[in-house]
């Protein structure tokens, strides 16, 4: 195996600067990125949002409705209780209800 040459051994350290240059680039912006996302999160006091639960389950959703299907059309009712929760922190399940009564046509419910 014969040896690089002095050129080859140059162009590749040269490449390898730049390679490396980049690499922090991307790292800092991508730092930057995540930095800004979290004090989103601490500044909208987010940051048990992955754990917060409806405030009403299933169960009560088909209850509420008398609907005998369950699935898709409970998930997205969900969803929309969950976003709700969040521009109505502190509110009583018999709000949630109220304003499920209010989007039954938003939310699929007919």
């Amino acid at each position: 195996m014969a040896l690089p040459s002095l050129e080859a051994l140059s162009a590749w350290q040269s490449n390898q600067v730049v390679y490396e240059a980049s690499e922090d680039f991307f790292f800092a912006v991508q730092l930057r990125r995540y930095s800004i996302f979290m004090d989103f999160i601490f500044w909208q006091n987010l940051q048990g949002a992955p754990l917060l639960k409806p405030i009403l389950n299933g169960n009560d959703i088909k209850e509420l409705f008398n609907l005998d299907k369950t699935g898709a059309v409970i998930k997205t009712i969900l969803d929309g209780l969950l976003k709700w929760q969040f521009d109505h922190e502190g509110s009583s399940r018999d709000e949630a209800k109220d304003w499920l009564y209010t989007q039954k046509e938003v939310l699929g419910i007919l």
